[in-house]
Order: C-alpha cells, then structure tokens, then sequence
C-alpha cells in the first residue's frame, strides 16, 4: 500500500527559531573549531554505519536560556493573560490536594532535587535517536496494515450483501500481516541523553531498578523477565516480554478465523506474536543515559563497534561546518528512504489492491482483465517518473544570524532543473511577501504521457460505464461528448503544438504580494480609518516564444468561443443567444501587455481588483490587479538577501518567505476586527477590546523576532541540495 514520505530535512528550525535571538549579542558562548568531523564531540561517533536513521538535537540549554534571557520572552512574560495564568498556577500549586499541588510538593522534597536535577542534565546537552534497519521495516508494515483499512468502506459499498466496514477492516489489516511474517514485527531503537553528572545519574538508575524489581516481583508472569546484562562492556537493566505471555486463553481466536481471506492466516499472525519478543534496556554508557527497545539489545551492542555513520561520504558535506555552534544534524539510509517512501513495490501493490476492488464489481473476467492490464501499463508509466531511494543528510547551526541549514538529497529530482540560473527572480517584484521560483524539465513527451491516460480513461467511461447506463443517461451523454470531444481534441493540439514550445524555458513561481491597500476592499464590510493591506497572489512563467503565446491565446480564446455555443447546443437554456465571450481590455504599459476583464458592478469588489494576464519580454503573469502585473513584468534585482544575495548561480528552487511583511499584512486586518467588536453593541465591548487590542500587540511584537526566510537548492556532484537561512533578531527592550 502507499507508505507515507519521510524526510528528516529542517522541518524542527521554526522551534529552534527563537534560540538564535541572542545570537548577535555575544551571550552563547562560541565553541572550538573542528577541522575534522571526527573531533565533534557528539553521539555521531558512536551510531553504526548501518543505521536506517538518526536525529540528533544539541545545545540544547544553550537555546532555552537564549530564550529565556531574551527581550521578546520579558515582553511576552508582561503580557496580563499570561500573568494571570501564572497567578492561577501558584494558586493551584498551594494546594496540595490538586494535581499541579502534587507535584509542587514532589519537586520541593529534598530527596527528588537530584532526580529534577538528572531530568535537567538530560535535555541540557543532546538528545539523540538513532534506528536499525529493521525500524524502517517495522514502520513500514505498520503503514501498510493503516493503508489496506482505507479501502474498507469502498469494499463494503461494492459487495452485494454489505460489507460490516469494521470487519473489513480486521479482514484487510489479518490479510497484510499475514502476508508480512518475514517482516519486523518490532522496531530496533536507541534514545539517548547526553550526562554531565553520572554519579547523579548512575544513583537514580539503581533506585529505578530497586522500584521495577520490587513491581515485576509481583506479576508471575514476568519473574525471571528482568535482568541486568553486559552489552560491549556498559551494564543496562532489561526487561524482556514476548507474545507467549498475553492472555491467549481469552482472545477470540474464533472470531479472528472468521475474518480469514486464507485459511490459515489466523494462525500464522497468532504464532508469529508469540515468537515476537520485545526487549526494553536502560543503562549508562560513558557519558550517555541509554534507553532501547528492540527483538534484542543489539542496537546497543553496535554502538561504536565497527564503521560508523561518522565515516558515511554522506556525513562528508558536514566537515565544512563542524566547526559551527550545530543544533542538528539527522540522517535517513538508502534502505530506509525505500521502505517510507511511495516506490515501485508502492506502485506494484496499488495493482493488487485494483485487483481487489474489480473482484467485488460486476464487471466481467474479459472486462476486469482489460482494466488491469491498463493499470499495469499505468505503473510502468509512473514508475519512470519516480526519485531512485538514496541516502538524505541535514544538520543546521546557529549563526550571527539566526539559523542556517543545508540539505542533501541524493535520490535526485527527475523534474527539477538546476542547470541556469533563476532568471524569475528578478520578476517577484525585488521583495515579495512570498515567492517560490522553480525550474522544471517540461517536454512533449510528459505532456503525451498526461494526455494519454486521460484518453484512456475516457476510453473505459466509454466502453464499461455507458453501457450500464438508462437510454435516456446514454443519449444526454453522448450529446454532450459529440460537442465537447472535438474541443477537448483542439486543445490538446494548442498545447502540445503552441503552450509548451512557448513555455518550455521552464520557469514558474508563485508570488503572494500585499502593496495593494484599501479602506473597503469589498462594499459590503464596513470602511477601516486607515487603508488595510490586501493579499496580491499571482503566478510568474516563463517564456521561451513570446509570439508562439500569444498565438496559443488566440486559438484558446476560439475554442471557449466554440464551447459557449456547444453549451446553447446542448442545453438552448443555458446560455442566452447573444451572449459572446467578450474581448478583454488590452492595457500597454512600458513592461507589456495586460489583458483583463474588469468584475461586475455586483462583485462589490474595490475596483483595483482586476484579473489580468499580463506579457512582457520573456515572461507571463497572471494576476488580481494591474499594478501587481505591472511590477512583476519590470525586470527588479532580487533584494531579500540571505541565502538569495547571489542570483546569478545555477539553481533549481529559490524561497522567499519575509515573515515581518507577513506580520504587517496580518496585523491591520486583527486591529480592524477588533475595533469592529469594540463598536458592537455588546456590554463592556471597548474594554474587552482594549484588553484583547494590548495583547495581540505584544504577540506581533514578539513574532518580530522572525525577519525573513530565504533558500536555494541546487544540484551538486550527485545531490540536490537546500540551503537555507531563518533570520531571527531580538525585539528592542521596552526600557530602551
């Protein structure tokens, strides 16, 4: 079934966002350079090289106090409705009946100040997790028993008698597994926290064995489960459980047959969990507190024996930074890439699951072998178009700046082309809100590949599904398909002969702009005082035929011509008779051409609002207003900086996100709510709205922090790779 995608990336910089404020202040200490990955002094050295994964989360401490003694958490602190949280919890925690009272007292005994201190030590330095091989086919399985129960509802709907969808559900999940026992039934998994004081932390871990011993003395079920062993010379309680010890005696073991595709599955499934053992593990290694679970202790045992993921060429692009203060650094196997994400076993598989599906339709044998003889063409198809599983590496790091990060992905994009460089960017208007520029590899070939399919599906319309329609059914549509195929036939020609040609430079963007500003952008909401910020989305293309374009338009705009009378053909009623598709206003500017269509008086919409496609000299934009197309057609040096200072290098995607214009777009619109409320006719509306209006204030203030996010990716020696910048800087303090 399909498998969900995993990448680790730099998905977790917005909660590291923060940590950077104090970053041009000089207050985080720097760190000594390293020349060479093997001098980080990081849980890296110690994961084998065979991990199917690895994440690991560092200055940890550093971070929080960077928080903490910043000017934005003192102002986010001041804020009344967190000081009033904060008086409610005190008052709570005075009483020692209430559940925050309770652990007030148990952190205010002396003898659990050392164990508050060991939680402290763990999350102050590193957390790190790696997975063995096997994770990721554990996850994998887990995903596919998930993804069969999807198709319960649909498989009930097709059978005859009713399908009971939960049954259905059990049914599918029996199914998968049975069909998995070759796979891990358990993942194989190591968390670690890196220790300061293991004195602390060796004392709390004999008390925690004196607690388990003394519970699983109590169960006889588990005596003789819990053990201490030895594993490459550290000492690490365990605590072994298998499948033998579930209450079998009262599963509904009958129940379960009943659900069998297969004779026989049922048994399998039940005999395979009880084989299956589980085995948790806590112990200090060296500097690191250690917890594992897995079929064994082995993930233990391979840490530090053998090669090791420090020594992978795909760690190789972080030497360049190990000197850099690292918050992150992860890392995702070839193996493991192909087990999480859509592959060609995904693609294989949706070709059993059509199988499936046809059994409980009414199609016949000749009719269901047609259909699957299509969909197994379909798979190759996409199979071309999919990203070889590879290797995927990030790691980010705290700057003068803020946070920056790379990543590199070796399993390659098909599509992307990062062989020129931008040339778009200089068509987002110098500093947009938001733009995403890429260049893609577009050729007739994809184009056929699209249109034959959609041949084919209408191919099967025609051929399983007219026939099983009424005669009346049948002759509406095949009214409607004699008047609308031939326009669909004409377009497919304008594509392939005019619109690709003509945009087969590659280059698209999406731009998301708020420079258009109105008091009443629609009538019908009352006027602002001030002008409010509108969202102007548009997208950019790029041409590589000016003149090839604008002849593909002309025939567009013929063939909407011929469906406005196919639609009075079909239904006299549906279109007046002099209705006409209008010719659009034509405005000329020093950049191009804009053609648009002014709204209906009854749209009540500000009357800049003007859907437009505008041509210039080597581009297309389609916008909401004439003056956003203006900007985008002239030609403006891209001006956000970052990691976008230099445009002129070959790349294949560029990301502006200026999160303070955001802000400023959001925060008029959250005032003009406000003091909307405060005129209602509600009691006490101006002081509530007063309170309310102090508070979002100081959340804007807060969110200032975050200044701009830039990005690239471009393709290296095999890779593509992202790099990016979030840029953060502390508010000023209100006593400056």
């Amino acid at each position: 079934m399909l498998r969900q995608r995993f990448s680790p990336g730099l998905r977790w910089l917005p909660f590291l966002a923060l940590a950077a404020i104090l970053s041009t202040t000089g207050l985080a200490p720097q760190t000594a350079a390293a020349d060479k990955l093997d001098e980080l002094d990081c849980s890296l050295k110690l994961v084998p090289a065979d991990a199917g994964f690895y994440a690991a989360f560092l200055r940890n401490k550093e971070q929080i106090d960077a928080i903490a003694q910043s000017n934005a958490w003192a102002k986010l602190k001041e804020m009344p409705v967190l000081k009033m949280g904060l008086a409610m919890a005190q008052i709570q925690a005075a009483n020692p009946e209430t559940p925050l009272g309770k652990v007030k007292l148990f952190l205010d005994d002396p003898t659990n100040q050392e164990l508050v201190a060991l939680l402290k030590d763990m999350i102050s330095d590193e957390i790190f997790v790696y997975g063995g091989q096997g994770t990721g086919d554990f996850f994998a399985l887990a995903q596919e028993v998930q993804n069969s129960t999807r198709f319960a509802p649909l498989l009930a709907q097709l059978d005859d008698e009713g399908l009971d969808i939960e049954e259905t559900r059990q049914q599918l999940a029996l199914s998968v597994l049975a069909e998995n026992l070759d796979r891990n039934w358990v993942p194989e998994m190591v968390v670690g926290f890196r220790i300061n004081d293991t004195a602390n932390a060796q004392q709390h871990l004999a008390e925690l064995e004196e607690l388990i011993t003394a519970r699983v003395g109590e169960q006889e079920k588990l005596k003789g489960k819990l053990e201490k062993k030895k594993v490459d010379g550290a000492e690490y309680l365990t605590l072994t459980l298998d499948g033998e010890m579930l209450p079998w005696s009262k599963f509904p073991t009958e129940k379960l047959k009943e659900l069998e595709e297969n004779e026989g599955d049922a048994d399998k499934v039940i005999a395979k969990l009880k084989k299956t053992k589980l085995v948790m593990a806590i112990g200090l290694r060296d500097k690191y507190l250690l917890m594992s679970v897995g079929a064994s202790t082995e993930p233990l045992a391979k840490l530090s024996q053998g090669k090791r993921l420090i020594e992978r060429k795909e760690l190789k692009p972080l030497a360049r930074h190990a000197d850099k203060r690292l918050t992150s650094i992860s890392y995702l196997s070839k193996a493991m890439a192909e087990q999480m994400m859509l592959g060609a076993d995904d693609i294989d598989e949706l070709k059993d699951t059509a199988e499936q599906l046809l059994s409980e339709t009414k199609l016949s044998d000749e009719q269901q072998e047609k259909i699957l003889d299509g969909v197994a063409e379909l798979a190759a198809d996409i199979k071309k178009y999919l990203p070889q599983s590879a290797p995927i590496m990030s790691y980010s790091f705290l700057t003068g700046k803020g946070i920056e990060g790379y990543q590199y992905n070796w399993a390659g994009q098909p599509l992307l082309d990062g062989s020129k460089p931008l040339t778009l960017l200089e068509h987002v208007g110098g500093n947009p809100m938001l733009a995403v520029v890429t260049r893609s590899k577009s050729s007739v070939e994809q184009y056929d590949l699209t249109a034959k399919w959609v041949r084919k599906a209408l191919g099967y319309v025609q051929e399983f599904a007219v026939p099983q329609m009424d005669e009346d059914d049948r002759a509406e549509y095949e009214k409607v398909t004699k008047q609308i195929f031939p326009l669909l036939e004409r377009i497919d020609k304008i594509n392939r002969e005019k619109l690709i040609p003509a945009t087969a430079d590659g280059q698209s963007a999406l731009v998301i702009d708020r420079k258009l500003k109105s008091k009443q952008i629609y009538k019908g909401m009352p006027k602002s005082d001030e002008p409010l910020p509108v969202v102007e989305p548009a997208v950019v293309v790029g041409l590589s035929d000016e003149a090839l374009f604008r002849e593909a338009l002309k025939e567009y705009k013929a063939v909407f011509d011929d469906l406005v009378k196919a639609v009075r053909t079909i239904n006299p009623k549906a279109v007046p008779e002099d209705y006409t598709i209008p010719e659009p206003e034509k405005i000329e500017t020093e950049s191009g051409d804009i053609f648009g269509y002014k709204l209906p008086k009854h749209c009540k919409m500000d009357k800049r609002v003007f859907p437009n496609l505008g041509i210039g000299d080597g581009v297309a934009v389609v916008s909401a207003s004439q003056k956003h197309s203006e900007r985008l057609l002239t030609e403006t040096p891209l001006k956000v900086g970052g990691v976008l200072k230099k445009t002129d290098r070959p790349m294949a995607v560029a990301v502006v996100v200026n999160c303070q214009a955001m802000f400023s777009l959001i925060r008029p619109w959250v005032d003009y709510g406000i003091g909307l409320y405060a005129e209602s006719d509600n009691d006490g509306a101006g002081m509530q709205a007063a309170m309310v209006k102090s508070q979002v204030d100081t959340v804007f203030d807060v969110l200032g922090v975050f200044r701009k996010y830039t990005s690239r990716t471009y393709l290296q020696k095999g890779a593509v790779v992202t790099h990016s910048l979030l840029e953060v800087q502390d508010i000023e303090s209100s006593e400056e």
